[in-house]
């Protein structure tokens, strides 16, 4: 209007200088405040400079979430909703596991290079510290030791670097893998007495040639499908023993759940050997792993080391005890087998006596043996000046009652497993059943 002084109102200029139409919407005229960004925030995305805590979520992000294609999904109504990852590990576990598993792989390394070079040192670090512990740790806290196996990190590394055929194991090869893995531990044993125990030289071919196997099964086929879960030698005894975990950990192998192979000893809520096999042939041998395995340890400490010039006379003893044993012990765990009732908890209690036998077994003979009281085995320190004479017999009232207690009395029902599945990576029309 002439003569009227307008003053400018929060549009602009006199909104009634326009027609409605014109003026459009209240709601798209107001221009939302802007946010005063620092010069580092106005830089590109590639450009900004991070300090170690802002990279942190964002490498643990990077390293260990799944790809979307990954991540599976639950239909609830009409819609697909995303199932986050559960039991994923954080940055600091990823980085704390990822160091203890390179510091493994390098001991394995360093432990061949001395059984090479320096043999007797090699064969004191291999068969006099880390096999006496072994038992022990796959009794108390397998999931700790399946994280960190050497031979499981150099098995995984073509899937890791994306070199891995990622082939599906059937079911006759699992079967077939199974067998070989047993009858390799049952043969590997006696030769230690023969060759193993006093040869470095023959020990670093052994783990050499294991580890060539585990990384050739590492590039056929999916994850730890076919050497941690089937071929390799100590996995029956991981099965044997640790039944009945101390604590179950996250897995630091998997960020996904591939279902590599069913089921899966690392988060069965019981890995014990009966339950283990998806074959009728696998549950057979594992029969006879359970009921074997305990006269087989008894047989083979009757068997001194061989030294010197080995004959056909020393091969016989070195195998014909432990075998001798483990035919006896199979004989008594079928008989005990058909007298006891097919109740899931009768068959259970069987299995963990003799699984309780076979380790209470033999620490009744290694400790003693550590520390010089039997001349026949490898000892760590010769403490015989030190401790009493009667030493040898309170450390083996002292662990058999332990390991009767932790597999036998002690409850195991709260269903423990060795490891805590990570989510399973379903695709396609499988993804709804999750």
């Amino acid at each position: 209007m002439p003569g009227r002084d307008w003053q400018t109102s929060a549009y602009g200029t006199d909104p009634r200088q326009y027609m409605p139409e014109q003026r459009g919407p209240r709601h798209i005229q107001i221009q939302p405040r802007q946010r005063q960004r620092t010069p580092e925030q106005q830089r590109p995305e590639q450009q900004r400079q991070y300090t170690p805590e802002q990279m942190a979520p964002r490498h643990a992000l990077e390293q260990q979430a799944p790809r979307q294609s990954e991540i599976p999904q639950r239909k609830v109504g009409r819609q697909l909703q995303t199932v986050q990852p559960k039991n994923v590990l954080s940055y600091d576990e990823y980085r704390n596991w990822t160091i203890a598993q390179s510091l493994m792989l390098l001991i394995g390394v360093t432990l061949i290079g001395l059984l090479l070079f320096l043999p007797q040192l090699g064969i004191h670090i291999m068969w006099n510290v880390i096999i006496p512990a072994a038992p022990a740790i796959v009794t108390l806290v397998p999931g700790i030791w399946r994280n960190i196996c050497p031979m499981s990190t150099f098995s995984l590394l073509p899937r890791n670097f994306g070199l891995s055929f990622r082939m599906k194991l059937p079911n006759w090869l699992a079967a077939s893998l199974t067998l070989i893995s047993i009858l390799a531990l049952y043969g590997i044993v006696p030769l230690r007495h023969l060759s193993l125990n006093i040869n470095g030289f023959t020990t670093a071919i052994m783990l050499a040639g294991a580890a060539g196997v585990a990384l050739l099964l590492g590039i056929l086929f999916e994850w730890r499908s076919a050497w941690c879960t089937t071929l390799c030698p100590i996995h029956p005894v991981e099965r044997l023993y640790g039944f009945a975990p101390a604590l179950s950990v996250k897995n630091a192998r998997c960020t996904t759940c591939e279902l590599c192979t069913a089921p899966c000893p690392d988060s069965m809520p019981s890995a014990s050997v009966p339950t283990a096999g998806t074959v009728g042939f696998q549950r057979a041998l594992a029969d006879f792993l359970v009921g074997s395995f305990f006269g087989f340890v008894w047989g083979w400490y009757q068997v001194p080391d061989f030294h010197g010039q080995v004959g056909m006379n020393e091969i016989l003893i070195a195998f014909a005890w432990p075998f001798g044993g483990a035919l006896v012990s199979y004989v008594i765990y079928l008989a005990m087998k058909r007298s006891v009732s097919d109740s899931a908890e009768q068959q259970k209690l069987l299995l963990k006596m003799f699984a309780t036998a076979a380790v209470s077994t033999y620490y009744w003979y290694r400790i003693p043996a550590l520390v010089g009281f039997d001349p026949r085995s490898g000892q760590l320190y010769d403490l015989t000046f030190v401790l009493p004479d009667w030493f040898p017999m309170a450390s083996q009232i002292i662990t058999t009652a332990f390991f009767v207690w932790f597999l036998i009395i002690r409850n195991t029902s709260s269903g423990l497993t060795w490891q805590k599945r990570p989510a399973v990576a379903k695709r396609g029309k499988a993804a709804q059943a999750v």
